[in-house]
Order: structure tokens, then C-alpha cells, then sequence
């Protein structure tokens, strides 16, 4: 299991290539302590295309849903501050736009959904045309042996059978049509099918990148993002989300300020973008108040204690 991931897409592979790995610190500890199994692991860091620094850091690219590699953390730093410090000459030119951690995962979606609908449907239109044209350039030579036939009795019976042959071409191409027709409707279903599927998955956002990592297995009916590290958040970065249904896990804390400052960011979200947002209470009415002391995150919540039980 553990080392390289496969190639990530051209459009972020200078950047990214170097570093994909699922043998980080934080991949095999999530592995050790029982949260994912190695195999889930793996498709998980792929999923996310997770980098590995030289001393094991775990680098979660901010990559948007336009494929641009807006940043990369990695422990208590970022990707844009080390290259800062390493070429200041680079330093005027590197401003980095942060965004949600796994937004790419829309984009994915989508494209992957609809190329093959682009590809069949152009194939369908160039077989349609060409079959339509032999199928009316057909019957107009059909018509025009027909009314020789009237004129000219001598060689009627080649005539007729040359007729009732290309007649049964013509049927031929015209079961060829309503074959591509069919096809092209079947393919329509298949991509109105794949789209709903598509846009009716929630979108799930917590406040941590590994927590997103891990929920993403243990809940693949949602695509779960997550507020990159040490981020000022915006209310503008919830914009690529617009017309997705969102649902907000926020972390817990003694005061519910975490709680009520995302319900504000909500409402404005809602205002500006009419989103279909919403903020989830799980923590704050079921997370005990010693949880709620330690600010205790979605999956610090699902998993308290695996670590104490594996021992006992």
C-alpha cells in the first residue's frame, strides 16, 4: 500500500507529481489506530491527492474546482511560505487565493460525468446525418425508377427488383436511424441519470483537512470538503458551491461562539448565493461538555476513546 499515488491530471502534475504519497505520518497513523483500513486509506489519499514533505508531513493541496493549485499546508506552515523563504526574487509573484480543501472534487465529478456524453453525442450526430443523407438520396432514386418504369416496359421486372431492393435499403437505413436515435435517447437518460446523481449529492464542510480525508470513506454518499488550517475563512469561498445542497459540520466548543459564527456565515451565504445551507447541532446536543472543553471536531466525536479501547 504505502508510497507513490498514480499521476494526477496534467493540469496540476508540475507541482503536485513529485510529492503524492500515502505514506505520511498522518496516513499510517490513521491506518494504526483502526479509523480506515489501509485500503480505504489509500483510495482516500488519492481522492484527495495528498502530498508527503521529506520529513513525513502530511502536504493537503488547495486545489479548486477549476484544477488550479491555489496552495498546499502542510503542518504548520504552507506550500507559498516555504517557496517565499526558499526564492524571495518569486515572493511578488506568489499570492495565494485559499479555497475550500477538496473542492476539486466537484469538478471531477462533473467532468468526468459529462465527457462521455460530449464524445457519444458528437459520434451520434455525424452517424444521424450520414444516415439521414443516404436514406433521402434513396427514396429520390426510388421515385425516379418508378416513373421509368411507366415508360418503358422492356426490362420491367429488373426494374422492379431494382427497386424493391433499394426499397429494403431504405428500410434497412431507416432501422439504422431509429437504432442511433435510440442510442442517443439511452445516452441522454444515462447522462441525466449520472447528473442527478451528480447534484444530489450533499455537500458535507468541516473545519479540518484530515477529518475530510476520513469522512470521505466512511460516508462516500457526500462530498466532503474542509476550511484549510490557520485560513481566515469567507463567506466568498462557499461560491463555487452555489446550487449544491451544503451541510456545515462545525467543531464544538463551551461557548457555542463556533457554532453561532458559522449559523452568521450561513445566512450570508444564503443571502448571496442562494445556497441550500445548513448548519448541523450534532455536536452541540450530543457532545458532552468535557468534548466540548477540547473542542472536539466531527470525527474526534465519532472515534473518541478507539485508541483507550484498543488498549484495554
Amino acid at each position: 500500500m504505502w508510497g507513490r499515488l498514480k499521476r494526477p491530471s496534467p493540469r496540476h502534475t508540475n507541482i503536485i507529481e513529485t510529492c503524492r504519497s500515502d505514506d505520511s505520518d498522518f496516513c499510517r497513523a490513521v491506518v494504526a489506530k483502526g479509523l480506515l483500513s489501509e485500503e480505504q486509506m489509500h483510495r482516500a489519499a488519492e481522492r484527495y491527492q495528498l502530498g508527503r514533505s521529506r520529513s513525513g508531513k502530511t502536504i493537503y493541496w488547495l486545489i479548486d474546482e477549476q484544477g488550479i493549485v491555489r496552495n498546499g499546508h502542510i503542518g504548520d506552515s504552507w506550500v507559498s511560505v516555504m517557496l517565499q523563504h526558499r526564492f524571495p526574487e518569486l515572493a511578488q509573484y506568489i499570492r495565494p487565493k485559499h479555497c475550500l480543501f477538496g473542492l476539486h472534487l466537484l469538478d471531477h465529478t462533473d467532468r468526468d460525468a459529462f465527457k462521455c456524453h460530449t464524445d457519444l453525442t458528437d459520434h451520434t450526430d455525424c452517424a444521424g446525418s450520414a444516415v439521414f443523407k443516404s436514406h433521402t438520396d434513396l427514396t429520390d432514386h426510388t421515385d425516379m425508377n418508378t416513373g421509368s418504369m411507366h415508360v418503358k416496359e422492356q426490362g420491367a421486372t429488373e426494374s422492379v427488383r431494382s427497386v424493391c431492393d433499394k426499397e429494403q435499403g431504405a428500410t434497412e437505413s431507416v432501422r439504422s436511424v431509429r437504432s442511433v436515435c435510440d442510442k442517443k435517447q439511452d445516452a441522454t437518460e444515462s447522462v441525466r441519470s449520472v447528473r442527478s446523481v451528480c447534484e444530489s449529492k450533499t455537500i458535507c464542510v468541516v473545519e479540518r483537512e484530515s477529518s475530510a480525508v476520513i469522512l470521505s470513506e466512511l460516508f462516500p454518499d457526500h462530498v466532503w470538503l474542509a476550511v484549510p488550517a490557520s485560513v481566515s475563512f469567507t463567506v466568498d469561498m462557499l461560491e463555487p458551491l452555489r446550487h449544491r445542497k451544503v451541510i456545515v459540520y462545525p467543531s464544538t466548543d463551551d461557548t457555542m461562539s463556533n457554532y453561532v459564527a458559522w449559523l452568521e456565515l450561513a445566512d450570508m451565504a444564503r443571502s448571496l448565493y442562494h445556497l441550500d445551507i445548513s448548519v448541523s447541532r450534532l455536536l452541540e446536543d450530543r457532545a458532552t461538555e468535557e468534548q466540548k472543553a477540547q473542542r472536539i471536531d466531527l470525527v474526534g466525536f465519532l472515534f473518541e476513546g478507539v485508541g483507550r479501547s484498543r488498549k484495554e
